[in-house]
């Protein structure tokens, strides 16, 4: 799907987009490829700590970054912080 020589790690399939983790801006964050478009775009924005251990179940992508649990709704693409 990506020819980028960073890591592209995690792909999670939901509805027509796949979202990876990838270091490809030096911090791991989610990005997303679009199946129908053949788009790839940055989903999160952090810049402190890496992205990890991501998992989704149906819509819906939860993932830890600087000891922190996130959760984001792959319609939405905001992620917010789990209290």
């Amino acid at each position: 799907i990506t020819n980028n020589e960073a890591q592209d790690i995690f792909p999670m399939w939901i509805g027509d987009e796949i979202y990876f983790l990838s270091d490809r801006d030096y911090t791991m964050n989610l990005f997303v490829y679009n199946t129908k478009t053949k788009q790839t775009s940055k989903v999160t924005n952090f810049t402190e700590y890496d992205v990890k251990f991501p998992s989704s179940f149906g819509n819906t992508i939860v993932f830890e970054n600087g000891g922190y649990i996130y959760k984001m709704d792959a319609a939405s693409k905001e992620p917010e912080k789990v209290n």
